[in-house]
């Protein structure tokens, strides 16, 4: 079956032997090689705030151990955190695996630049109320993240990473800044509501499944405002009116390790 590929796909695209490309590959998949095996080094500075926890040399040790498991799923560094929680380091320090998935969420998403954003004249109201199973391509640079433990008020200033859960669920938003330079990342903290939607929307649901999930959440929940939202934080990059689902390519954008 022949596959169109555009040049964005390839991960290679300026790349260089002290890079972190294998990192992106072994999530995306590699369209012009063989998916290759990330390096101790690329985990060292893709999960920063994890070496600044327990160590470069240890982080590098735990890289090389998760490697050499031989599950498959050793090659995709979103299985890191849970490997991270079955180990010593994840039960001296609970909040690790979320601080795993903090920072590959942070890599990621600084990793993009934004596309071109769909303004509000090109989804009007009366537009979605004919189309109601449209589906919405957001960002993809954009990441989403359940996270138990408040580790994304951390900072690595030498005071503890926090050992005790959240009251709920922590839902962040990951998108690069549009105020600031290219690599910056903000964090928005979502509403159960508003993350069941973005996250529905992300993994290819369309707008009327989209809403019903969010409204598990919250039986109030508009989903045309919650489109309007979207508009006015430039994450929708493409609109589809009549869909193929078998034709559309799974995103990856929601990046908890049991979602992936």
């Amino acid at each position: 079956m022949s596959r169109s590929l555009q040049f964005r796909h390839c991960v290679h695209r300026g790349s260089s032997d002290g890079d972190v490309s294998s990192i992106v590959a072994a999530i995306r998949g590699d369209v012009c090689a063989p998916r290759p095996l990330p390096r101790a080094v690329d985990a060292v500075i893709v999960f920063r705030n994890v070496a600044h926890v327990i160590g470069p040399h240890r982080l590098a040790e735990l890289w090389q151990v998760h490697r050499q498991e031989g599950r498959a799923e050793a090659r995709d560094p979103r299985a890191f955190a849970s490997f991270l929680a079955g180990e010593e380091v994840g039960r001296i320090y609970p909040a690790l695996p979320d601080l795993a998935r903090l920072d590959l969420g942070l890599f990621l998403a600084g990793m993009e630049d934004r596309e071109p954003s769909i303004g509000a004249c090109c989804l009007p109201a009366d537009l979605i109320a004919g189309h109601p199973d449209l589906m919405l391509r957001l960002q993809p640079s954009f990441r989403y993240l359940s996270l138990i433990y408040p580790i994304h008020a951390w900072t690595p200033n030498g005071s503890e990473i926090p050992n005790a859960p959240a009251e709920r669920p922590v839902l962040l938003r990951l998108a690069p800044d549009r105020l600031s330079a290219a690599g910056v990342v903000s964090r928005e903290t979502l509403t159960p509501s508003r993350f069941a939607f973005e996250c529905a929307l992300a993994r290819g649901h369309s707008f009327v499944a989209a809403t019903k999930l969010a409204r598990l959440q919250d039986p109030t929940f508009d989903g045309l405002a919650g489109i309007a939202a979207l508009i006015d934080d430039g994450a929708i990059a493409d609109v589809i009116l009549h869909t193929n689902v078998s034709k559309l390519p799974k995103g990856d954008s929601y990046d908890n390790a049991d979602a992936n």
